[in-house]
């Protein structure tokens, strides 16, 4: 009856966490050729399947490849294992790979908490503990959820399982089912990060970063972040660009070392690594101006969902500024982002049609320019509103 109450009821998730390592360390066998694993998956070995499938999601030795990771994941869960179920779960909320499909979500989340993998029962937890999404709240079960994921973390833990202390990490930072505490949210993070698992190493520098839990540093900040990078922690590698990009106490601002970390983080599919890469390319920070190089990276990031990455791409095409000038592509892109209401893509809509910058046979072009200034203006972009008034005045002047 579980299984059926949350296949109709799930649609959204609060806190989700993605499962590491979980009693599958890096051995040789991750180095093995791709077909040489996937040949011993297709023979019915979970361990393997979670091993191609994470090495597809974070491009161990592989082109990242999230519809693989799915696949893999999938396979794994259908052989029981409880990490691969959380992952599984973790994409169809995420639509990595996948379209977004919560029913599928919730359902690979019930079965990995089913199997005792801590993350997946807290993150069952967290939908009792609202009714954002439609699911009634019921305080008593999300206790027992975060009850057995505390006691599945603490057993893993003391066996020195990442997963289990990065649980406890969790569990302790947020307040879930025990006393919210930074300090031991760091304690077991800080664990977690010594048994070299790359989200634990995050949290520390996180941690470092806005002194929760421990004295703010941000040299050790850089020094954890720099460590889960090299693990290839696609945030951390973005965390310590950030840092170095702007500067701070103890770290002296250093443009082209920032720009060699959202490299990685961007080759690790981090939006806004790429992002900042496209700025940077475009601004001549820490590069030579390279526009090309700069709608390249736009191009990406906006892949990866950025919609700042799709506006500055978008600008791209109208220009013809590293790419090849297309206006109608340009005001598509625009206006889907106005709809999504990003209010000064609006903005860009308005003048796109005011300007004849795309062609409009209407003889009301300046009332839709006008619409979209107002949609803009609603949302709260000063530049439509400013555009709205300024259109107004000329129509009154004519």
């Amino acid at each position: 009856m579980i299984r059926k109450i949350f296949s109709l009821a799930c649609f959204g998730i609060g806190v989700f966490m993605y499962s590491g390592a979980n009693a599958i360390e890096y051995t040789a066998i991750d180095n093995a050729p791709i077909e040489k694993l996937i040949k011993a998956c297709e023979a019915g070995d979970g361990d393997i399947c979670r091993r191609v499938a994470r090495a597809y999601f974070y491009g161990n030795n592989v082109k990242i490849d999230f519809k693989n990771a799915v696949l893999y994941h999938q396979k794994a869960c259908d052989l029981d294992v409880g990490g691969s179920c959380n992952n599984l779960g973790y994409s169809y909320q995420e639509g990595l790979g996948v379209d977004v499909d919560m029913e599928k979500s919730c359902n690979a989340y019930l079965k990995g908490c089913n199997l005792n993998n801590n993350l997946a029962c807290i993150n069952l937890a967290n939908l009792y503990r609202d009714d954002d999404y439609g699911i009634p709240r019921n305080k008593d079960k999300a206790a027992l959820l975060y009850a057995k994921a505390l006691k599945i973390s603490e057993e893993k833990c003391a066996d020195d399982d990442t997963e289990g202390c990065r649980g406890l990490a969790i569990l302790y930072n947020y307040g879930r089912g025990v006393k919210q505490s930074d300090e031991k949210a760091f304690e077991y993070a800080l664990k977690t990060c010594n048994l070299n698992e790359r989200r634990g190493c995050g949290m520390v520098g996180y941690s470092y970063q806005t002194g929760r839990g421990v004295e703010a540093d941000l040299k050790q900040a850089v020094f954890y972040f720099d460590k889960a990078c090299s693990l290839k922690n696609l945030n951390s590698c973005f965390s310590a660009g950030q840092i170095y990009f702007l500067g701070g106490k103890g770290v002296k601002k250093a443009e082209k070392i920032a720009n060699d970390y959202f490299s990685k983080a961007c080759d690790l599919n981090n939006a806004n690594g790429c992002l900042y890469l496209g700025n940077n390319y475009k601004t001549g920070t820490g590069f030579r101006v390279d526009h090309r190089q700069s709608a390249y990276f736009y191009s990406k990031a906006c892949d990866l969902k950025s919609d700042l990455g799709c506006y500055n791409l978008a600008k791209a095409y109208r220009d013809g500024q590293g790419i090849k000038e297309d206006r109608k592509k340009a005001y598509d892109m625009f206006q889907s982002l106005c709809d999504k209401g990003m209010g000064k893509s609006c903005n860009r809509v308005g003048k796109m049609i005011e300007f004849g910058l795309i062609e409009v046979n209407d003889l009301r072009y300046l009332d839709f320019a006008a619409q979209a200034y107002a949609k803009g203006c609603d949302l709260g972009s000063k530049r439509s509103c400013d555009s709205l008034e300024r259109l107004k005045n000329n129509i009154s002047l004519k």
